[in-house]
């Protein structure tokens, strides 16, 4: 599966290779194509790079942080072309003398690791370098998703959906071989289908006050469609057989 992701984020629709993580890729073209699909959750078309993240994830979640560093690196580049511009060169032995520098703060850092094992507290939110460095992402991608983005309320339903959506092909593989193809694919349905009433629903009420006869259009179309989904299950469950007593 990390190939054909490969694969994708490198070829282009005229047959060239080298297009990683560029909106000429196979993979960027068709997330493009598909981003109005997530426009009730905050997605608009020049955020495809979040909609990549999310096709991204389906082989491995892991990968979506390497994905949408890279895609909204390069955008921050494209809206900032003179910042950065020029490289610093490479020092090799510089280099080695700043990671064993690190040692002593490291090893000092080792209380808290014990006590943050998965590094989840970054520290001052608002310190955004230190933020981006504990993270291991670009600074620039801030600014760029901050441009695309809808505000926290769209951020914040696009974790949402992140969070809930179909599970990586190694999860929905295993389900695969302790279950069967009906379920693999009732819980790959049933985890996107619910990622996308719950984003839904939190950014259309978030947002309520923008447009309100549009987001309760789907605030009552995501309620009726949890509706129908709860009544079709019910009556999909096998009925008990009354047999006559021997």
């Amino acid at each position: 599966m990390v190939m054909i992701l490969g694969l994708l984020n490198s070829l282009s629709f005229d047959g060239s290779f080298g297009n990683q993580d560029s909106e000429r890729s196979v993979l960027s073209a068709t997330s493009k194509a598909v981003t109005p699909i997530f426009s009730p959750m905050g997605l608009e078309p020049e955020n495809w790079p979040a909609t990549v993240g999310i096709f991204t994830g389906v082989f491995a979640k892991e990968a979506m942080v390497g994905t949408l560093n890279s895609i909204y690196s390069q955008l921050a580049g494209e809206d900032n072309p003179n910042k950065g511009a020029a490289a610093e060169k490479f020092d090799f032995w510089g280099q080695i003398q700043e990671a064993i520098a690190t040692i002593p703060a490291n090893l000092a850092q080792l209380p808290n690791q014990l006590l943050d094992p998965l590094g989840l507290n970054i520290g001052d939110l608002q310190d955004q370098k230190t933020a981006a460095e504990k993270q291991e992402v670009d600074l620039g991608i801030f600014g760029a998703m901050v441009k695309r983005f809808d505000g926290q309320a769209g951020a914040f339903a696009y974790l949402l959906f992140v969070l809930l959506y179909f599970p990586c092909v190694s999860a929905t593989s295993a389900v695969y071989r302790e279950t069967n193809a009906g379920w693999t694919a009732f819980i790959a349905f049933w985890t996107t289908g619910m990622a996308y009433i719950v984003a839904t629903s939190f950014y259309q009420i978030a947002t309520f006050s923008r447009h309100p006869g549009f987001s309760l259009f789907w605030i009552v179309l995501m309620g009726l469609t949890v509706v129908g989904v709860l009544f079709t299950l019910k009556n999909l469950r096998p009925r008990k057989i009354n047999r006559p007593a021997i």
